[in-house]
């Protein structure tokens, strides 16, 4: 396979891409976080993504594929679930637990968008799937562990832990519910109208974070990268995580966000000036690895990373 016969609209690519462009925010964040609080972040954030997203839905010249009155349930679940929710229980639960559980406890959303998928899409769950489901979280737990696998049976779980698990299990909802509601709008439309649902939640909550006593002091280059949060991790990562479940099914999805750890790493290299170690080449690759069992069906090479039927 050369690069000229590569499948460049492959959904294999879209969701590689994903994690990578979600994970900087962990750079980008330590600039806003200490002049905005989270929940105002995130309304901020998601107002400037949907505004983004709207523009293109009007330019856009695709057909209709259905109202949005026939998925009004699962988008009122994306919403809930995968706006308001996943960014409210993650930013609560790291007020009480590290960066380290935290990570480990994110390698969870495969496992659970796999059984949400597995009941109620009735999505086949086979040995290869499992084995890459080892595979990925093996590599998540061996970069969050530093390579020292002992270091885990030392972790005490909390409070925090609990709404990370749950902030955790919002997004596979949130994967499952796209699913659902792409069989009547596009990824466009989906990503869209969700946002616009949880956006009814996040404005409450910004505002009663603000009343409790949070204050904003915006400088320009929070409201840089606020600007780029609101147009990369949001608008462009949600078309294009949704036209990857819409492609490929949450299972098959939930193998690239285990990506997310080894994009954060080589950033913070680069960014923060903190080194990458073996640990971080072998759980890389580990999770390379799972992610090409769990997701990739090998038939022959014109068909590599290409959606399997």
């Amino acid at each position: 396979m050369t690069i000229l016969n590569f499948n460049w609209r492959s959904p294999y690519l879209y969701l590689m891409l994903v994690p990578f462009l979600w994970s900087t925010n962990f750079v980008l964040g330590k600039i806003v976080v200490n002049t905005i609080p989270p929940l105002t972040m995130s309304t901020a954030r998601f107002t400037i993504g949907v505004l983004i997203l709207s523009g293109i839905m009007a330019k856009s010249k695709s057909p209709e594929q259905g109202s949005w009155q026939k998925a009004f349930i699962p988008l009122l679940i994306m919403g809930i679930s995968g706006v308001f929710g996943f960014n409210s229980l993650l930013y609560a639960g790291l007020r009480y637990t590290s960066s380290t559980n935290s990570s480990i406890i994110n390698s969870l959303y495969p496992v659970l968008a796999a059984l949400l998928a597995a009941f109620f899409l009735k999505e086949r769950f086979n040995a290869r799937q499992l084995i890459g489901l080892f595979f990925s979280i093996a590599g998540v737990l061996l970069v969050t562990s530093r390579g020292a696998w002992s270091g885990l049976s030392g972790i005490v779980f909390n409070q925090g832990d609990l709404l990370v698990i749950l902030a955790s299990l919002s997004w596979a909802i949130y994967s499952l519910a796209s699913k659902l509601a792409m069989k009547h709008l596009s990824a466009l439309q989906a990503s869209t109208y969700s946002i616009y649902l949880g956006l009814l939640f996040l404005y409450p909550a910004s505002i009663y974070e603000l009343s409790m006593g949070a204050h904003v002091t915006l400088s320009w280059s929070a409201f840089l990268a606020l600007i780029y949060l609101g147009i990369v991790p949001t608008a462009i990562t949600y078309i294009l995580w949704n036209k990857g479940i819409q492609a490929v099914g949450p299972t098959k999805a939930g193998y690239f966000y285990n990506l997310l750890p080894i994009y954060t790493a080589i950033l913070a290299a680069v960014f923060l000036d903190e080194s990458i170690s073996w640990y971080h080449l072998a759980g890389g690759l580990l999770v390379l690895s799972g992610v090409y069992l769990g997701s990739v069906v090998v038939r022959n090479q014109t068909e590599f990373l290409r959606p399997s039927t």
